[in-house]
């Protein structure tokens, strides 16, 4: 507001001539009932083509005796420091934002100021002027300059961002291994920023396909591992089928389970890239029987001292499919013996959760879980202990338990509890 208009010949309806001009208005002026106690105006002094312009608040009491600005302590100070930058009073304008003093010296009041501002926006136009031209001047350079660069280091910019802009679109595309084999800046290359800039989005770029052939090599050679692995592991498995194809047979389930997981796997990847892509099939399944067979036939998978127990009545339809509720709940099971005191049992048991919920527990007592993995244990390869055996993999087994539940509308969660740690699991009821 205030530099609006500061080189017009106008300000408030006043007629702006001179700094003696206004020296004259300051001292007829009744603005403000300040000039009925002042003994002088102090409108301010100093050249008019000035290039330091200092503003106080107030004349004080020096000031007004002599109708000067800064002639006080204050006024010594300030000559000090200009000598010292080898400047003198005659080479800056002096001038305060009140033009009387007030009473007592004490600070201006918001009327005062308003009163006032019309003579100091006259003091900064007239200051203001003189330099008119040589802010028209640097305005000129200022366009000269940048239509230079914009002939100039602009467009090369906006080829960079546009071919830059190219990469980040053929990255995200899901054929990005073979589009942004077309992408190149090298072309760019050169000694200014721009050439150093295309340079570095150069290597980059050829880092980026570098690590796509060696991304693309090692899941080639994985893919054709898991093959092999499916091949070997298969035709024994039909055999044993063959063997144990008895329902009665304590076998026969199990046989069962492990040409599941083969067919999970065989043909894919890694293994959480396969266990991701696997198809499940979730039917009612009675909850009830489900854990008692479990907590009955643990012993067979060589987790001794599994008990069951629920309020919950039987049947108790779930939506679930029994052979990967199965591997979830060993997986489970096997983490808990691995941590409990030996001799200690564990625990499954089912209570009722939120509506259209069922609660399966799995309780150990033993160490509890460090706070910041209780989330983190259910990610791929996430252990606290070392494989115990050459090739054996860590990791995996509570990954599975929650990808598993999850492809069946549930979860699955752990929380620490007095002595011990709980690993719940939530299933759908389904329809009886």
């Amino acid at each position: 507001r205030r530099f609006r208009g500061v080189l017009s010949s106008r300000r408030g309806g006043m007629q702006v001539d001179s700094l003696a001009d206004l020296a004259r208005d300051v001292q007829a002026c009744q603005r403000c009932p300040l000039y009925r106690t002042a003994t002088h105006g102090v409108p301010g002094e100093g050249p008019p083509d000035a290039k330091i312009l200092f503003i106080g608040e107030a004349p004080g009491y020096y000031e007004d005796q002599q109708g000067r600005p800064f002639v006080g302590a204050a006024g010594h100070l300030l000559e000090e420091n200009l000598r010292a930058i080898g400047l003198s009073r005659r080479d800056v304008y002096i001038t305060n934002i009140l033009k009387h003093r007030p009473p007592g010296n004490r600070d201006p009041e918001p009327a005062e100021i308003e009163a006032c501002n019309a003579y100091l926006d006259r003091q900064l136009a007239l200051e203001a002027r003189p330099l008119a031209w040589l802010a028209a001047a640097m305005l000129a350079a200022v366009a000269l300059a940048w239509l230079m660069v914009e002939l100039g280091l602009i467009r090369g910019i906006a080829v960079l961002t546009k071919r830059a802009a190219a990469v980040s679109y053929n990255m995200q595309d899901a054929r990005a291994d073979q589009r942004i084999g077309e992408l190149d800046v090298a072309d760019l290359r050169g000694r200014d920023e721009l050439g150093i800039l295309a340079g570095s989005l150069a290597d980059a770029l050829s880092r980026v396909k570098d690590g796509l052939r060696r991304e693309q090599l090692r899941a080639e050679r994985e893919r054709e591992m898991w093959h092999a692995v499916g091949h070997e592991i298969m035709s024994p498995l039909q055999s044993l089928m063959v063997l144990h194809g008895a329902p009665d047979d304590a076998s026969h389930r199990y046989v069962q389970r492990m040409q599941q997981a083969v067919k999970v796997l065989y043909g894919s990847a890694p293994p959480s890239e396969a266990l991701a892509s696997a198809d499940l099939h979730p039917q009612a399944l009675d909850l009830v029987a489900f854990c008692r067979e479990i907590a009955a036939n643990a012993h067979y998978a060589g987790i001794a001292g599994v008990s069951f127990s629920t309020a919950l009545p039987e049947p108790l339809p779930v939506r679930a499919e029994a052979y990967a509720l199965e591997d979830a709940v060993t997986h489970v099971l096997r983490n808990a013996d691995r941590y409990r005191p030996e001799g200690t049992p564990i625990a499954l048991t089912l209570e009722a959760g939120e509506p259209g919920v069922v609660l399966l527990r799995i309780h150990n007592q033993g160490p509890p879980i460090d706070a910041a993995m209780l989330e983190t244990i259910f990610e791929y390869g996430v252990s606290d202990t070392a494989p115990q055996a050459v090739g054996e993999r860590r990791g995996q087994g509570l990954f599975v338990a929650r990808t598993y539940l999850a492809k069946m509308d549930g979860s699955i969660r752990a929380f620490n509890v007095p002595e011990g740690v709980v690993f719940e699991m939530s299933l759908r009821r389904a329809a009886a």
